[in-house]
């Protein structure tokens, strides 16, 4: 169900915005039990399912987006 979600909030994104959303295509899904909802590391996009409950699907849209400007910004080679 949450990679259900997670695929929604990508075409989504791709198709109101094709630059984030390419961006999002070369991202790897990954389940991870970490205490956030999500977070990038340039290869993958980490999700914890249990905590997409909490947020709407638009705030999934936003969250999904705020992680792909962490690659755009190279937050990662920090």
């Amino acid at each position: 169900m949450a990679m259900n979600e997670i695929e929604i909030a990508r075409t989504k994104v791709l198709m109101h915005d094709p630059f984030y959303g390419s961006l999002l295509l070369k991202l790897k899904f990954t389940r991870w039990n970490e205490p956030y909802v999500m977070a990038v590391d340039g290869v993958n996009l980490f999700y914890n399912p249990n905590m997409f409950a909490k947020y709407t699907k638009e705030g999934l849209i936003a969250i999904v987006i705020h992680e792909v400007l962490h690659c755009v910004f190279l937050h990662m080679a920090r």
